[in-house]
């Protein structure tokens, strides 16, 4: 039997409690500032207000690839959105009431 890290990440993965999860990624922060900048021309492209989820790939050569922009993510206990947010604050409830907010306003 291979292991999840084997497996193709397809939604029935993603959902099982084995998967995780990691920030630590080994970018320069030069490629790091690239992709945050893509992200946010790609989101005020499209007129994002809120929270918004851009998925980029990145090349071995350092070739950058823009996947899409997810407009409305996910916001369950396997979403990224909130994963990223605890990870910066360590408080999901907090960053969930940021987002509601947003959304109210916008």
């Amino acid at each position: 039997m291979r292991s999840l890290q084997e497996e193709i990440f397809d939604f029935a993965a993603k959902y099982k409690d084995e998967a995780s999860y990691s920030f630590e990624h080994g970018l320069s922060q030069e490629l790091e500032n690239r992709l945050m900048e893509y992200s946010l021309r790609a989101a005020d492209i499209v007129n994002c207000e809120g929270i918004s989820r851009a998925d980029l790939m990145v090349s071995n050569d350092g070739e950058v690839y823009f996947l899409e922009i997810n407009t409305v993510p996910g916001m369950t206990s396997h979403s990224l959105v909130p994963m990223a947010a605890a990870e910066g604050s360590g408080d999901r409830s907090g960053d969930c009431a940021i987002a509601v907010e947003l959304a109210l306003s916008g």
